[in-house]
């Protein structure tokens, strides 16, 4: 089951990518990308504070999270009560590094890749565990012009 989870995700996300090219973009495509570096770095300043309603502020209301270690967390409601469930568990930490970010010709999509490592407490032994991973994130522009991840999936790296 979790095989097609994934499976029916990484299809989504390929269909959604589909119009992320290499070539040149639009004019504002270096501007778009930047917009979503930025998303980014309030992302990496949220899951420092953890600060689970600055974190969710940065996903559209439809937004999907994807894990290895639960079901996906679908819509803004599902998303916010399982960030301020991660972030109370005092060993959890979560840390990124973007390798790539890209903006479709459209200028409504793009997305970003990378590599991160979780930390937390395994709720079966109570000691500190962890492991790290790959993510990718498709980004959509909200109709106020801001960017909001819509789609984030994150992989163990094993």
């Amino acid at each position: 089951m979790r095989g097609s989870v994934r499976a029916a995700a990484l299809a989504t996300l390929v269909v959604l990518l589909a119009g992320c090219q290499s070539q040149a973009g639009p004019a504002d495509a270096g501007a778009d990308a930047e917009a979503i570096r930025a998303v980014e770095d309030a992302m990496r300043a949220a899951y420092k504070a953890k600060d689970a309603e600055a974190l969710a502020a940065l996903y559209a209301p439809d937004a999907t999270l994807y894990s290895a270690s639960e079901r996906p967390r679908v819509g803004a409601q599902a998303l916010l009560e399982g960030l301020r469930k991660d972030m109370t568990d005092p060993a959890f930490a979560m840390t990124f590094t973007t390798g790539k970010t890209q903006v479709a010709a459209s200028g409504d999509l793009g997305y970003s890749r990378g590599s991160f490592t979780v930390r937390y407490t395994n709720p079966t032994t109570g000691a500190a565990a962890g492991y790290s991973g790959y993510y990718l994130t498709v980004f959509r522009k909200q109709p106020d012009g801001r960017w909001a991840a819509v789609e984030d999936m994150a992989v163990p790296a094993s």
